[in-house]
């Protein structure tokens, strides 16, 4: 089972990016980093959405990082998950 890591909360995360990994069997867990939270929120069993800066504190780490951020912020964005993912997806 696959545990990803989604950078961005916006309309392409929302409308092509969760939809599609919802479908695939395969995905375990789908932690979502949104910069206009400040509190994690739980959405369902298997999806929740954590502060941006979160995932420096945290141990986890994720099969999969996908950056869905605006191309401006593709960089940041990586060099944020890069240590904490086995692939990076942007």
């Amino acid at each position: 089972m696959v545990n990803v890591l989604l950078v961005g909360n916006g309309i392409h995360a929302n409308k092509r990016i969760l939809p599609s990994l919802k479908n695939l069997e395969v995905v375990n867990s789908i932690s979502i980093l949104d910069r206009n939270v400040e509190i994690e929120k739980q959405i369902n069993d298997n999806i929740k959405i954590l502060p941006y800066e979160e995932v420096n504190k945290s141990e986890s780490f994720y099969d999969l990082g996908i950056v869905a951020t605006p191309p401006y912020n593709h960089l940041q964005s990586y060099e944020l998950i890069v240590n904490k993912c086995q692939t990076v997806l942007i």
